[in-house]
């Protein structure tokens, strides 16, 4: 709070804090990256995060295991002519959430910005928010 005071830093942001972590802070941060997936929604986190005026972002959710072969995305790829991975950021996109996809390969990048080029529907959306709690079994939700 002192550093945004004195204008050393425009705002504080924190990483994987779930609103228990949130609740403890004496001055909510400005932004919050959370794993978020169509396999890890974290709803919760994401729900307490928008009633309270703090900005999400997504960080590696393209890294999720086996998320980039699920059938559903796959199918969901073939229909919109996009890879796996854009229909993945387009959702979270759609989410209102900031995607932060991992890369150092340019082509990879420019790639990643395909993602504002197209919506998925509303059918879509759902299919996708329907797969929440699959994948990794050792992921755990933010709480």
């Amino acid at each position: 709070r002192d550093l945004v005071g004195r204008g050393t830093v425009g705002a504080i942001g924190v990483s994987n804090f779930g609103p228990r972590h949130l609740e403890a802070m004496a001055e909510l941060p400005a932004a919050n990256q959370i794993a978020t997936s169509p396999y890890q929604d974290n709803r919760a986190t994401v729900n307490w995060c928008r009633e309270r005026g703090i900005s999400l972002m997504s960080h590696s959710p393209l890294s999720v295991p086996g998320l980039l072969g699920e059938p559903l995305l796959r199918d969901l790829a073939d229909r919109y002519r996009r890879s796996a991975a854009l229909i993945v950021l387009r959702w979270i996109l759609q989410k209102g959430l900031v995607p932060l996809p991992s890369s150092t390969d340019p082509e990879h990048i420019k790639e990643n910005l395909r993602a504002l080029e197209f919506e998925l529907d509303e059918p879509a959306m759902a299919a996708l928010d329907s797969l929440g709690g699959r994948g990794d079994p050792a992921t755990v939700a933010l709480a």
